[in-house]
C-alpha cells in the first residue's frame, strides 16, 4: 500500500466522522451514494456543512465542520500528485 493511498483512506475516514455516514450507503431502491462524490458536489455548490452529522452540526464550529470537510476533500484527489503527505496533514491539522 502507498503512502498516497494511505492519505486517501485517511481523507474518506474524516468525510465518514463529520458526515456521521458509511462512504457508500444502500438505499431501498438499491440506489448507491457515493460520499465522497456526494460531498464534492456539495462543495462545488458552497453548501458543504450540509454533509455534517446533526448532532455534531454546531454553528460555533462550523468554522472546524469545513476544515476537515476541505482536509478530507484534498486528501481524495483524484489526481495522486496533488494529494498531500501525512506529514503535512498532520501540519495543517495541528496548526492555527
Amino acid at each position: 500500500m502507498s503512502t498516497k493511498t494511505d492519505v486517501f483512506s485517511f481523507g474518506i475516514l474524516v468525510l465518514e466522522t463529520v458526515s456521521g455516514r458509511k462512504n457508500i450507503v444502500r438505499h431501498s431502491d438499491d440506489q448507491k451514494i457515493d460520499l465522497l462524490n456526494y460531498t464534492w458536489k456539495l462543495f462545488e455548490e458552497g453548501r458543504s456543512l450540509e454533509i455534517v452529522d446533526p448532532p455534531l452540526s454546531n454553528p460555533d464550529d462550523s468554522e472546524q465542520a469545513l476544515l476537515c470537510i476541505q482536509l478530507g476533500l484534498l486528501c481524495c484527489q483524484a489526481v495522486v500528485p496533488d494529494r498531500p503527505d501525512m506529514h503535512s496533514v498532520h501540519l495543517m491539522l495541528s496548526s492555527d
